[in-house]
């Protein structure tokens, strides 16, 4: 082969456009019980090439909120719609907010919200609830096993032993397993 036609080679590579390995594709907002949130803003927005940041505002009718329900549940898409995959995870949140590494697996989800919210503190919550502008990077599921596919990621809201909304957020994946080994052979 020329060298020519390496080197032209080489800067295709070099220069062919940066994405995210994880890539929000749609959100979906219900609200179980108007009387109690009701959500002001539910929404995806393109922050640039790739960069996909998802907004949620959900306004608490009713405080102080003392006793929070969450149910992760994840999905991964097959040929026939969505299967559950891996988690479906029901955690008592002001617990969870008390003592994070009671719920390892939680955390690891929760972690990555967090930056992006201001749910991070035990209850009770007297305030509306937001996450803001959350880019998922590939670091934030370093611990998740994640292969590459399309996901979906219900988290349910409860309260009293109640649900009151449901947040469904849709992801795709590039295979983060591969992304992390090659960065873990890069540093060694």
């Amino acid at each position: 082969m020329s060298h020519q036609l390496k080197f032209l080679i080489l800067i295709l590579l070099a220069t062919r456009p940066v994405e995210n390995l994880i890539r929000y594709t749609n959100l979906k907002c219900n609200t179980l019980d108007p009387t109690f949130f009701t959500f002001e803003t539910c929404n995806l927005k393109v922050q640039g090439r790739g960069i996909i940041a998802l907004t949620a505002h959900m306004k608490l009718h009713k405080v102080p909120v003392n006793n929070v329900t969450i149910l992760l549940s994840t999905f991964k898409k097959g040929n026939n719609g969505y299967r559950p995959f891996l988690y479906n995870i029901s955690v008592d949140a002001c617990d969870f907010m008390r003592n994070r590494k009671r719920y390892p697996v939680f955390a690891i989800y929760m972690n990555a919200i967090m930056p992006f919210s201001n749910v991070n503190h035990t209850c009770p919550y007297n305030h509306d609830m937001i996450v803001k502008d959350m880019v998922m990077r590939e670091d934030m599921l370093a611990l998740a096993p994640l292969p590459g596919g399309d996901y979906m990621f219900k988290l349910r809201l409860g309260v009293k032993n109640e649900w009151k909304s449901e947040i469904v957020s849709y992801l795709t994946t590039s295979d983060l397993w591969e992304f992390f080994k090659k960065t873990k052979s890069r540093k060694m």
